[in-house]
Formats: C-alpha cells, structure tokens, sequence
C-alpha cells in the first residue's frame, strides 16, 4: 500500500514523502523482524502485542487514507483543471458517478447481494466525504499524523533488544528444526557473505569485522558438517539439522536488510551459535576417535582418500554416471606420459564432485595412481588451507602438525612427497586459472603419467594446459530425473498410481539437474503423500498452496487469479512460480530472500509494482514492461516476454552477473549507448554475459557494442539491411542464430568455434558456404529460408567434418550435389517446405553414420527420392537408417 502512495502524484505527496519512505522502511524491518524465526520462542507474547498495536496504528490510518488519496488522484486531471467546481466537490462526484456505474452492473445479482454492496459503497462515499475534506484542505494534517506514528518504532527498538537478548539465552535445543538437511545453504550463504565483505557494502558499515568473522566460522562449520556427514554414523541427524539451521537462519538475517543495530545485536549471536555447534562436533569426533572409529579429517580433503564404500549422501545425485566414470578413469590412467589436466565440467547441481569422487575411488584408478589426493579450491581460494587438503589427504602429516607451517614451507614438502611418483590431485571447484597458475610449480612433471583433475564450473578452466582433456557434465534425461525422484521418495516401494503423472510433472521441471530432483525430493519424502496435495481436480491449487512448500525449501506456485501479497510464507520463499495473476500484481516487500521470480503465462501487458525491492534474485521472468533494473546487482539470468522489441537499458549491459539475457521479441541497444559508442573512440562496457537472444544488429555501432561482449557462448541476432556482417571477433562463441529481415543480407567472417549455426532469411554466397564447411567444430547447422548463389549448393571433401545434424527449411536451393564423404560424421538429415529443391543427393544414404532422413511437407520429387535412398539402403542390408516422410499428398 504504501509502495502505490509513494507512486502517486509528487506534487500530492510532496511535503510527506520523507515520511512515508521512513515509514515503509520501519515496517519492513518489522517484517524482517517477524521472519526472524530464531527469535520467536517464548516469551514472545509481549513484543508480539508491542508491534501489533504500532501496525494496526498505521493501518487504521492508512488504508482509508489509501483509498482517499487513490480517489483523488484519479480526478486531478486535465478535465479537473478546466472545472471551477471545489476539489472536494469533483471529489464527491467522482465517487457518486464511480457509484452510479457500478450499480448498473448489479442487474442479475441477487437483491440482497446488492443491497448489501450498496450499503458498503454508501459508507465508503461517507468516509471519502470526511477524510477527503481534510486531506484536500489541509495536507498537513497527513503530516501531522505521520509524526506521531514514527515515535512509535522507536519506542520498540528497546523492547526488541530486550527480547533479542533474553532469547539467545534460552537452550538452543528450543529452536525451530527445518525438516530438510541440504548442506548445499553453506555455499549460498558464504557466497552472500563474500558479497557483502568484496564489496563494502554500506549494509554493514560498523559490523565489517563481524562479518567477516561469521563468514570464516560458517565456513569452518561447512567443513565439519561435511565431514559429519560423509562419516553416515547413525545419531548424527541432530547436529546436522541444528547446523543446517543455522546456516539459513544466517542468511535470513543478512539477506532482510535489518538496520546496523539489529545486526549488532545478532552478529555475535549467531557467532557464538555456530561455535558452539563447532564444540558438538568435535565431541562427535573425538567420541569416535575413542571407540575405535577412523578419524574424522579435519580438512575436507583427508576424507577422500578412505577407500571404503562411498556414503550415500554422495551415492543420492548419481544416475546414469557410470559410462562417464569409465570414460575419464580411461582418460586419467592412458594417455600421455607428460603431466595432464582432466576437467569436469558442467553447472552447479549435475553431480560434478561426486562424479570425481566415483572416479577418485575406481579400482583402475586405485591401482594405477602411487599416491592420491583431494582438495576443495572454492571461489574463494586459499593457498594454505588447500596444500594443507592437499598433505593431509596424502596421510604424509596430519592437520594439527601441519597447520602452523608457513605457506612455503607447506609448498616444499608437497613438492617433495611427489617427486618422482605416479600421482593423482583432484581439485574440486575450481573457478577460474588463477589458484592453478598459482599451485602448478609444486606439482613435478617427470614424465609419470600423472594427473590433476578438476571439477568446475567454468569450462575454460580446463583449458589451463595445452595437454587438456573437458568432459562436460550432461544434464539427466527426464526418465533419470524420474527414477531418481522416485527412489529418493518412495525408496524401495513403488509410486502410487494416482501420484505418477504429477509426480513425473514434478521431475521434468527440475530440468536436468541432480541436485534440484534430491532437494525437491527431500520435501516430498518429508511430508504426507496424500493425493489431494498431488491428484484431482486440485491438484494445480494443491501445488500451489502447499506440495512444495517446506520451511527453507519453497517453491510456492500459484495458478489461480490471486494477488501476490496473498500468497502464504512469504519471509522464507527462495523460488516463486506465478501463473495467470491479474495486472496490476503487486510484489510484497515480505519476500526477504527470493532467489527466482517467475510470472510465467501472464498478460504481455501486467503492470508488477514493488519488484524492485527484490535484490536478491538470481533468475526474473517476466512479460511485458521491465522494472527498474539499478537494484538487481546479483541477478544472473533475466527472461523478459515482450509483444514487441525493447529497448535495452544501459544498467543490463553493466551487471557484472547477469549471464543470460533473452527476449522473445528482441531488444536494441538504447540510443544512450548508441551515443556512447559513436562518440568515443575508447567506449567500454563491462560485464559477462554468456548468452543473448534477441539482439538486433543494424549497423558498425551496434557491432561495436557487442564486441564488450567477449565471453559469450550462445547469441541469436536479428539483423537489418544490406551490410555485411561480422561475427568474428566473439571467440568463445558455439551457437549462433542469424534472422534477417531482409534477404539481401549476407555474411562476412563467423567464429572459429561454433558447434551450432543457425541461418534464417540471408543471402549466402559459394564462398561463404565453403567457409561454414571448414568450421571444424560446427555439429548443427540449420538452413532456413536461405537464398543461395545462383540456386545451387555444391559441397566438397573435406567439408563439415564434425556435422551431425543438417535442416534445410524453405531454402532456396534447386541443385543439390553432395556425396557421402562431403558429411563425414552427418547422423540427422531433416528437409521441411523445400518446394523447389529437385531432389536430394542420392550418395547421402551411403554416410556410414546416417541415422534419419525426415522429409516434411517437401515436393513429391524429394519424396521418391527419399523413398529411393531408402529402397538402395535396404538392398544393401542397411536397416539402421531410419525414414520419416510426412506428405502434403
């Protein structure tokens, strides 16, 4: 509500702006305060009833204040101006006009209904008469009031604090349990922490030091927690669930925007929490060392090398890992004689250290490797803390006596202890070069047949040597996304049949991702598998409202017509799902650490207000009008649904983390920047951006602008008039789409390293063609509505040596000549629409790696020629290739 306020008319809400801005900022530290869940044992009946009479202050005020102002707002136009009639006299007749049209519509509603709604507007009419004579009379009034609620928050500060600190001392066994151990809130919170601390931030000016102490004691805490868990001892779900707990009720209170003093108050709380969970674990430990139990390693990496039966925490995101265990443990133990580095790489979730960890425990690799060890780099790389993974992992010295070595010195005894051996070093999350460049003078290279593997999630990490191997983590198919869901919940039982098409619903839409089906999967198996939350005619409510929702674990989905502020738990929501929601949509400022906002199938048009205030997000969906973008400093993906193309603002270009940029009907660059670029030789802009769809190119200035683009790996440009076009200097660039307007657009250079290309509506010469088939690393090449020179395509040997998939879509090709060695490795074949193609090349049957041949909606001579090919290979004995003609006759 008083986000709308403060959107009113300035000249209206001029000399009380101030206020309302102080206003909202007092109640959204209350609801900060309110979500703060640790605080809220008893005795909290007091301060609950403190904050409910200041809140029902304000709302008594300002809900008919609300609907006062809102109706004078709408009559302070244009017709106003020309009207001599009193302020409050338009006033009055708005709302009897307002009234008069709307009883019109009370025609087939039952008489009691409209009386009764009557009765309502009629004493709405009587308080917009009272209010609205002293707001339009005298606005200071308004003034007035506000400064006698203010007050009232700072009487409550005391109150707070007293209550704060009387709850840090109750049993913190009293605390709230999440139902759900995810132990993957370490990384997110250090993240946010790291955040804070690289960019002093003024949040947390005069708690620096603090901050950067709880950042190193939950990091410590991860560690052991992690240890904890890899040990799988029975008893252990308390300690791991209390420090779990902690870990959001820490990124709860940073992430809120809490004032300096209340952060004062919590900082050393949760400090003190968290060493306190430290001492319980290493009772844990120590209890263990005395029953005979291995040592739990004080450093992640002393783990690894125990040659035991992997933990399931571990075995949970392994499906279909076994072929690529094969394939890198093949690629660690052959090979070259010289020092080499294997990568994993993929996005977070796909399973990449546990994948290594499979390959680190396989026997081939046992037996081949003298000496083995692991070691966590993180983004936050420290050189001690990972020689010192490095040692202890080897069993050469233990952590305590290694510890107070200098960095050095730690360096010289790693050196020497692989001197002259055969060994494996894995370093987990690495990423980027610089801990590699830094590290690699202490790993001798003697000709052994050693091996450093990485796991990262930046695939140019791997490319640190010239010897490197990448393997890229795929993503899980659905069917493995299923299977896993379902064993995770159901166990060794099998799903109900009323709970299977939702359920396999629910896998599909974690996109692949291991870790999203495990974390999901943990919420289901934590709750009642009723079939109303799944089946039936409620089933989209039912996942609306409740089926996956947990505490710190939510992804609420609404599908019904319902307002946003409407929606329950708002304080704790990391993901929200928003379907068919009315415009305008307003955001509550309750939302204090949302990661993904997603209005998915919403009017182009929706108006959502408040968005702004959502600073955390990672990942925004949204149709129609873009917010304001200055707040969204951490956003990495941003999906925008636009009836018609946008202008770029020039804050998006400049985020440092947005990766992923999309918009359905594309975007230009703003004339500010266009300016920008003509104006100034040296024009630069900052930021990594990975991919870009739809960006219009016109001319040199917009190719100027693209080229502070350096990183980016998937790009679809629409581009306009005659010029040609160069896409070569995006050297990181795989996969391009190229629309054009106009056909008489035509190519000049493309990068060297595209693995997908996609043509649609250019003018391609021989020369250029010839150019695309030398591209040695290009898979999918898609033609569509591609005129060519003089209507023909002729390839040669030698061309398309890594093809594996070619559409042709309404090109305008007559002639065809190819031969089967022109596609050496081609396995799809796709033809739709081609009228005026006479045939396809009879030899292409012949490519020993051909799979399909699809001819869809093509001329009858394409048919009979496909149908030839077809009749030729089974004469032959080829009953692998498969065809699909899909006829207009």
């Amino acid at each position: 509500m008083l986000e709308l306020i403060l959107r009113f008319d300035p000249d209206f809400i001029a000399c009380v702006k101030g206020s309302i801005q102080i206003l909202r900022t007092e109640l959204g530290f209350l609801i900060a305060f309110l979500g703060d869940t640790a605080m809220h044992f008893q005795p909290t009946n007091n301060i609950l009833i403190d904050i409910e009479a200041v809140v029902n202050g304000v709302g008594s005020f300002f809900y008919p204040f609300f609907f006062t102002a809102l109706a004078f707002h709408l009559i302070t136009d244009d017709e106003m101006a020309e009207d001599e009639m009193t302020g409050m006299e338009a006033l009055v007749n708005e709302v009897r006009s307002f009234l008069n049209s709307w009883s019109s519509d009370f025609q087939e509603v039952p008489t009691t209904e409209m009386e009764e709604a009557k009765n309502t507007m009629t004493d709405i009419k009587a308080l917009v008469n009272e209010l609205g004579s002293f707001l339009v009379t005298d606005i200071g009034i308004l003034d007035l009031a506000l400064s006698d609620l203010l007050p009232k928050f700072e009487l409550l500060k005391p109150k707070i604090k007293e209550h704060c600190i009387t709850v840090s001392k109750m049993p913190s066994d009293m605390a709230p349990n999440t139902a759900l151990v995810s132990l993957f809130i370490f990384d997110s919170v250090l993240d946010d922490l790291m955040y804070l601390i690289n960019n002093k931030s003024d949040r947390i000016v005069g708690v620096n030091d603090q901050i950067v102490m709880l950042h190193e004691e939950l990091m410590l805490l991860g560690s052991s927690v992690t240890d904890i868990a890899v040990q799988q001892e029975a008893g252990h779900e308390d300690i791991l669930i209390r420090a779990v707990d902690i870990a959001y009720e820490a990124e709860y209170v940073i992430n809120s925007f809490p004032p300096v003093w209340y952060l004062t108050l919590r900082l050393p709380q949760l400090i003190e929490k968290i060493q306190l969970i430290r001492m319980s674990i290493q009772e844990i430990k120590n209890k263990l060392d005395v029953a005979g139990v291995p040592e739990v390693p004080k450093y992640r990496g002393e783990h690894v090398s125990s040659q035991s039966k992997e933990p399931s925490i571990l075995e949970d995101i392994v499906v279909g890992f076994d072929n690529m265990e094969i394939e890198i443990a093949e690629q660690l133990v052959g090979g070259t004689e010289q020092l080499q580095i294997i990568s994993i790489s993929g996005m977070p979730g796909l399973g990449k250290t546990t994948l290594a960890n499979k390959v680190y425990n396989n026997p081939s690799v046992v037996y081949h490797f003298y000496k083995r060890a692991w070691c966590v780099v993180s983004q936050t790389y420290n050189k001690k803390h990972v020689l010192i993974d490095i040692l202890s992992s080897m069993r050469n010295l233990k952590g305590e006596k290694i510890v107070n070595m200098d960095d050095e010195s730690l360096a010289e005894d790693l050196y020497k202890s692989l001197k002259g051996s055969r060994y494996l070093i894995v370093m987990d999350d690495i990423w980027d070069t610089k801990p590699w460049d830094d590290l690699k003078r202490y790993f001798p290279d003697d000709g052994t047949r050693s091996r450093i593997l990485f796991t990262t999630r930046n695939k140019n990490v791997g490319e640190a040597s010239p010897r490197s191997v990448i393997s890229a983590l795929p993503f899980l198919s659905e069917d493995e996304c299923w299977e896993l869901l379902r064993r995770k919940v159901f166990q060794d039982k099998n799903c109900p049949q009323e709970l299977l098409d939702i359920g396999k619903q629910i896998a599909a839409n974690c996109r692949g991702l291991p870790l999203a089906v495990v974390v999901i999967a943990g919420v289901l198996a934590n709750m009642e598998k009723k079939e109303h939350f799944y089946d039936g005619d409620d089933q989209r409510e039912s996942l609306g409202q409740v089926s996956m929702y947990q505490q710190h674990h939510h992804l609420s989905i609404n599908y019904n017509n319902t307002n946003i502020q409407s929606l329950p738990f708002g304080l704790h929501v990391r993901s929200l799902l928003c379907f068919d929601l009315e415009s305008p949509t307003s955001i509550s400022c309750s939302f204090k650490v949302l990661r993904v906002l997603d209005f998915f199938e919403i009017s182009y048009y929706n108006v959502v207000i408040g968005i702004e205030h959502l600073v955390h997000l990672r990942y925004l969906t949204i149709a129609g009008i873009l917010p304001p973008m200055e707040s969204f400093h951490r956003l990495v993906c941003l999906v925008v649904y636009n009836p018609d193309e946008v202008e770029i603002p020039d804050i998006l270009l400049n985020i440092l983390s947005l990766r992923h940029m999309h918009f359905l009907r594309g975007g230009y660059f703003s004339a500010s920047c266009l300016q920008q670029a003509t104006n100034n030789e040296s024009f630069l802009i900052n930021n990594n951006l990975h991919s870009i769809s739809v960006i219009r190119i016109s001319d040199e200035t917009d190719l100027k602008i693209l080229r502070c683009s350096p990183n980016l790996r998937r790009l679809k440009v629409l581009i306009g008039s005659s010029l040609n076009y160069s896409f070569g200097f995006l050297n990181q660039l795989e996969s391009l789409k190229l629309e054009s307007d106009n056909i008489s657009s035509s190519l000049f250079s493309l990068p060297l390293n595209l693995k997908q290309l996609t043509l649609d509506g250019v003018q391609i010469s021989r020369e250029q063609m010839e150019i695309i088939g030398k591209l040695e690393y290009l898979e999918v090449l898609k033609l569509q509505n591609v005129g060519f020179e003089g209507n023909q395509w002729g390839t040669s040997e030698g061309g398309f040596p890594q093809l594996k998939f070619l559409k042709l879509y309404q090109v305008q090709i007559v002639e065809w000549n190819a031969a089967s060695d022109h596609f050496p490795t081609l396995q799809q074949l796709v033809l739709e629409f081609c009228y005026r193609l006479k045939m396809i090349p009879a030899n292409l049957g012949d490519i020993p790696t051909l799979q399909m041949i699809k001819v869809y909606m093509c001329t009858k001579a394409i048919e009979e020629s496909a149908k030839q090919i077809q009749e030729e290979q089974q004469d032959i004995g080829n009953e692998d290739l498969k065809f699909v003609i899909i006829s207009n006759y």
